[in-house]
């Protein structure tokens, strides 16, 4: 319920976290209460807690030649279908669309693309 101009109530930084400087388009799943992360230039998803606070690690991180992410730019949570989809800025002239189960950790192979 913060308006106007008041300090966040916390910040998730640091070296654990595994985030770079260019971070878009996060999303919150509120069932498990989980923050979803594109990290475009480690080519991952990260998911933290949702308290998550300070120099934190992630508690997944999706990563790795068979999820095919190249530059993550955004992500979006499918609540009913517990299934993540990023959406990826693959080259200069396109996008692709990968959906990931919520569980999904490591390097695996998006559910569609």
């Amino acid at each position: 319920m913060a308006n106007g101009n008041v300090e966040p109530v916390r910040v998730i930084e640091g070296q654990a976290t595994k985030m770079g400087r260019s971070i878009h388009g996060i999303a919150y799943d509120a069932v498990h209460d989980e923050i979803i992360v594109p990290s475009p230039t480690a080519s991952a998803i990260l998911v933290f807690r949702g308290a998550a606070n300070g120099d934190e690690a992630p508690l997944r991180v999706i990563q790795g030649p068979k999820t095919r992410l190249v530059y993550p730019h955004t992500v979006s949570f499918d609540e009913k279908n517990k299934e993540i989809i990023v959406g990826d800025l693959a080259d200069p002239y396109g996008m692709s669309i990968s959906v990931f189960s919520r569980e999904a950790e490591g390097d695996v192979a998006p559910l569609r693309d």
